[in-house]
């Protein structure tokens, strides 16, 4: 393990990420896509828990919502894979183990444990056996990180191989990395049932679409209005479309990644237009790991306890407690040098290797 000086000098380096106005954008995009995760999230509690009776509006939402917002994320994953690949070579899953897989399987844990202890309070009866089993097979929401974190590993193993063999052709990793994901999209029906093959399958391609993409969009350039009108059009008659036809059930066909495509690109226009959610955007992990255990609390407290039943009320009492009890929560984390609840400790520190 490299000194400390080594890990000050990556600090130093990421908080001149942090505040780079050409990144912003991208943060942005983050903070939109978490929010949407909220909500999707306390929408869905709230019609499980019955408050949520308007079927049709749910089914609405619901559908536009996650047609897009997990590709998103997945295609801001993959936006800087490279450029991260070339500072740290393959060392690179160590970080990922750190940052990704630590935190997944942590607050998986956390998040079960006061399910477990809340009993019938919650939406869904959670056993020790089936907590502990998170290793290998995610619950909750938490199947994003698990699937992410693994979607890095198979392109990093790729561009590792790609390092030794086309080295002087730096310009083709983009490209073949997405004919990979393509051909993996493509067999998913043959691969193994298990949800790890099947969701790195289905969700590596929009990361690779995000490496495909950093040369178009490296420069943070701001979308003109009219582009982004053009881009609001394209996303309503694309949802309309495939509300009508029903579309959306299959997450594997072409349509479904068109849809996903439209809405990526739309929320990336948002936010190449200003800067107004990055603030949020730099908590996205944050806000994921901790939304689902205050969204949950509060709509328990505002039922149970005050006996309000009115969706209203929970949606916007939820998503906006959902956003910012967790950025409290992360700087009470920090001010008690809690760390350990948001990143491995030193002595389980892998990242520097």
């Amino acid at each position: 393990m490299r000194g400390r000086g080594s890990r000050n000098k990556h600090q130093m380096s990421a908080l001149r990420y942090a505040s780079d106005d050409r990144w912003d954008w991208v943060d942005s995009a983050k903070g939109i896509g978490i929010m949407l995760v909220v909500y999707g999230h306390v929408a869905r509690g709230l019609y499980n828990a019955g408050i949520y009776t308007d079927q049709a509006s749910f089914a609405l939402i619901d559908s536009i919502i996650y047609s897009f917002h997990m590709p998103l994320f997945f295609f801001l994953s993959g936006l800087f894979c490279i450029s991260s690949f070339e500072k740290r070579g393959a060392k690179l899953a160590f970080n990922k183990i750190d940052a990704i897989y630590y935190p997944y399987l942590l607050w998986s844990l956390i998040q079960g444990s006061i399910e477990i202890g809340m009993g019938g309070l919650t939406n869904h009866q959670v056993s020790w056996d089936a907590l502990l089993n998170v290793v290998w097979q995610p619950r909750a929401q938490f199947w994003f990180l698990y699937t992410l974190f693994f979607v890095f590993l198979l392109n990093i193993s790729l561009l590792w191989i790609l390092q030794r063999t086309l080295s002087s052709k730096k310009e083709w990793w983009p490209h073949i990395l997405t004919l990979v994901a393509a051909l993996l999209f493509m067999c998913i029906s043959y691969l193994p049932g298990l949800f790890l093959f099947q969701s790195v399958a289905q969700y590596d391609l929009y990361f690779a679409l995000g490496v495909l993409s950093w040369s178009y969009l490296r420069s943070g350039k701001k979308v003109g209005i009219n582009y982004l009108l053009i881009l609001v059009v394209a996303f309503a008659a694309a949802q309309y479309a495939a509300i009508s036809f029903e579309v959306i059930t299959n997450r594997q066909s072409l349509s479904a990644i068109l849809l996903a495509c439209v809405g990526i690109a739309l929320v990336i226009g948002i936010a190449m237009r200003g800067t107004l959610f990055a603030f949020i955007g730099r908590y996205s992990m944050e806000i994921f790991l901790m939304h689902v255990i205050f969204g949950s609390g509060i709509r328990v407290l505002m039922q149970k306890g005050w006996a309000i039943d009115a969706v209203l009320p929970h949606l916007l009492t939820g998503s906006v407690l959902g956003i910012l009890l967790p950025i409290l929560a992360t700087k009470v984390i920090h001010r008690m040098k809690f760390e350990f609840l948001l990143k491995p400790p030193m002595m389980l520190h892998l990242g520097n290797r």
